[in-house]
């Protein structure tokens, strides 16, 4: 199950609810609600049904006896719980506030309360008329932080292409294609290997509004980029740390520590470079932004100062949305920024900004620049 996925950090959240069958929105939702109860149901199975060879399915089973009062479907298992465990009220603490970003694609719409950093961004009150706005895909329900990585880049006037290189679900896709309309005539080339997440991706696309982006389904380590490319949004799988129920699965309880290292967290950074390096070396791409939702610094700063040693030479960082007070680790932190899930009232956020180095006068007249490029000189990420 999805629950035991995440609970055996064989993967991530996001990653393991896409895996399983049915609709992906509903298990999030459930997988994210029964890991804040996690120990409690566990602590509670274990104390009344001690013999249950199936400790997932009977903390969700009593999850949605305790939430509802009543189980759908389950034969034996439904009989233990209703046998073993006595009627209960599940009290759950639910945002009260919300992020919408307006979707210029599909509609203009006027809210109150806009967000100071990025333009269209409202922090707004749960409610019916909000939720009706976002099914007509009037607004699209996303994280400050999420928003962020779209906003950071620079875009200007042109004939020029972009991509999105880990594009599921779409929110970011969507934010930089609504960006990109009134200044190119180019495409955003959305990829997305996963076949269900393309799926998904490319129903978002198609019932939101956009003309101006081209799903695929490719692994981007793999694919023969378009020409023309200057603009690359990179945002890959990561932990997953910076979402709250992520948490929960790490520590079994919320906190925030960015030096958590495990051998998942590694091998998931190893992935991290890998790509980073791929986006970099397209031939045309002028500037990169590099994004994950964790807070940890093995996916983060060490997977950017491990890239800039090697392409220290062509590229630089820039300081990313510098009005943004949080920044990030390290020597090179500066350059970064993160959100902090307990302070900054949107989930944890790593984001960093590569551009590409201008070539001097004396050096675009040599035919060969990469006698430039190779040249030994000190090392500088700025």
């Amino acid at each position: 199950s999805a629950l035991k996925l995440v609970k055996t950090k064989r993967m991530g959240l996001k990653e393991a609810c896409y895996r399983t069958k049915g609709n992906i929105r509903a298990v999030t939702a459930l997988v994210s609600k029964v890991l804040r109860l996690r120990k409690k149901l566990e602590a509670e199975v274990a104390l009344k049904w001690p013999s249950c060879k199936n400790l997932e399915l009977a903390v969700v089973m009593l999850f949605d006896y305790w939430k509802t009062g009543k189980i759908s479907g389950g034969g034996l298992f439904k009989q233990n719980i209703l046998k073993r465990f006595k009627k209960k009220q599940v009290e759950e603490s639910i945002e009260e506030y919300r992020w919408v970003r307006t979707n210029p694609l599909k509609s203009t719409v006027h809210l109150e309360g806009e967000d100071g950093l990025i333009k269209g961004l409202f922090r707004v009150k749960r409610s019916k008329e909000v939720e009706d706005l976002i099914n007509q895909g009037k607004v699209i329900a996303q994280e400050k932080a999420s928003c962020m990585p779209a906003e950071a880049l620079v875009l200007e006037k042109g004939n020029w292409n972009a991509i999105d290189a880990c594009a599921a679900p779409g929110n970011k896709t969507l934010q930089l294609a609504a960006r990109m309309k009134p200044l190119t005539s180019g495409k955003l080339f959305a990829y997305e290997i996963d076949p269900k997440r393309y799926q998904l991706l490319k129903s978002r696309v198609e019932t939101l509004g956009s003309d101006n982006i081209v799903v695929k389904n490719e692994d981007f380590l793999r694919a023969k980029f378009p020409e023309k490319v200057s603009t690359v949004l990179l945002d890959p799988s990561c932990s997953g740390s910076g979402i709250l129920s992520q948490q929960l699965v790490d520590y079994s309880r919320f906190r925030y520590n960015p030096n958590y290292k495990s051998k998942r967290v590694k091998s998931i950074a190893g992935f991290q470079q890998k790509i980073l390096l791929r986006a970099l070396e397209i031939p045309c791409v002028k500037q990169v932004i590099y994004s994950t939702c964790s807070v940890y610094k093995t996916e983060n700063e060490e997977v950017v100062e491990s890239v800039m040693l090697k392409k220290w030479r062509k590229f630089k960082l820039v300081k990313v949305l510098p009005q943004w007070k949080r920044r990030g680790l390290g020597n090179w932190g500066n350059y970064m920024l993160r959100t902090n899930p307990f302070k900054d009232n949107t989930q944890g956020f790593f984001v960093a900004y590569f551009k590409k180095r201008p070539l001097r006068l004396k050096h675009k007249l040599i035919t060969k620049t990469h006698r430039y490029w190779n040249r030994k000189k000190h090392i500088k990420f700025n």
